[in-house]
């Protein structure tokens, strides 16, 4: 998995995408561009979706810490959802 870097986020060379974990405990893929990104059900699949979506160039994904969240705007916000809508459980 070559593709993502553990590396925390420098400005002048931030990558495209940041893969985390939202409060709710989904796979969320944040696009810095605002152009694309979703939920994922596993990590896999998350950093499948941003590896596509950035042709797999070296250092355009990020993986965030495991302390940090990472939201996907109102998607993930308590705002969006019912209760926990069914999201994973830690």
């Amino acid at each position: 998995m070559g593709y993502f870097d553990h590396q925390t986020w420098n400005a002048k060379s931030a990558p495209r995408f940041t893969v985390g974990r939202d409060h709710h405990g989904w796979w969320v893929v944040h696009d810095r561009e605002g152009r694309v990104g979703g939920l994922f059900a596993s990590e896999d699949a998350a950093l499948h979706f941003a590896a596509i979506e950035c042709d797999r160039k070296p250092g355009a994904i990020c993986r965030a810490p495991e302390s940090d969240v990472v939201e996907l705007g109102s998607f993930t916000s308590d705002r969006w959802s019912a209760g926990d809508g069914g999201a994973p459980r830690h």
